[in-house]
């Protein structure tokens, strides 16, 4: 349960993570958040893993508690009766 209380809001927060170029520089912007545009040099990844790091992270975290989950549910299905 705690891995899907941890991966939404990491995938919400890539999913409203916005990245642009300007002239000179590349921007992200997280909605809602941010007050300002935080601008790396061209080229860099930096804003690219502001977008996409939370949301594989979260994807994976809520995959995970998935699994757990049902594994668990799985296992008390199968304990014997007593």
């Amino acid at each position: 349960m705690i891995y899907l209380l941890v991966g939404i809001p990491l995938l919400f927060l890539g999913t409203f993570t916005r990245v642009y170029d300007v002239t000179a520089d590349t921007c992200f912007w997280v909605d809602g958040l941010s007050r300002s545009a935080n601008c790396f040099s061209k080229g860099s990844v930096v804003p690219y893993l502001f977008k996409w790091a939370p949301q594989i992270a979260g994807f994976a975290l809520i995959l995970w508690g998935i699994r757990l989950s049902r594994a668990a549910r799985q296992a008390k299905e199968n304990q014997p009766p007593t």
